[in-house]
């Protein structure tokens, strides 16, 4: 196990806590794994051509291998995006206010 692979995995574990604490329910946090997963798919033709044309090289051997593209550029990625999908979640998936429909005055008393 290289050195690259247990800093993924140790990022992964801390990116899975982290989303599932700021999910909300089990359908938001199944669509954060679905888009990241389909982020490794649309990446995985951009790792693939970049460096089968040698645009870019790993200095040590990362790890194994799926048609010339480490597996550990694929874990990144995907924690990458599950964190971003996380924290961008907070902003767009906001708690339900108790107070739906009740008018308050600036004292947070309801009127």
């Amino acid at each position: 196990m290289t050195s690259y692979t247990i800093y993924n995995l140790f990022f992964l574990s801390i990116a899975l806590i982290v989303t599932i604490v700021l999910a909300q329910n089990k359908k938001v946090l199944w669509t954060y794994i679905k888009v990241s997963f389909f982020m490794v798919l649309f990446g995985f033709p951009w790792d693939y051509f970049a460096i089968s044309q040698g645009a870019w090289i790993h200095p040590q051997p990362p790890g194994y291998y799926l048609f010339d593209v480490p597996l550990n550029d694929m874990v990144l990625a995907f924690w990458w995006t599950l964190l971003t999908c996380s924290l961008l979640g907070i902003t767009i998936y906001k708690p339900i206010s108790r107070t739906k429909g009740k008018a308050e005055t600036k004292d947070g008393c309801e009127s």
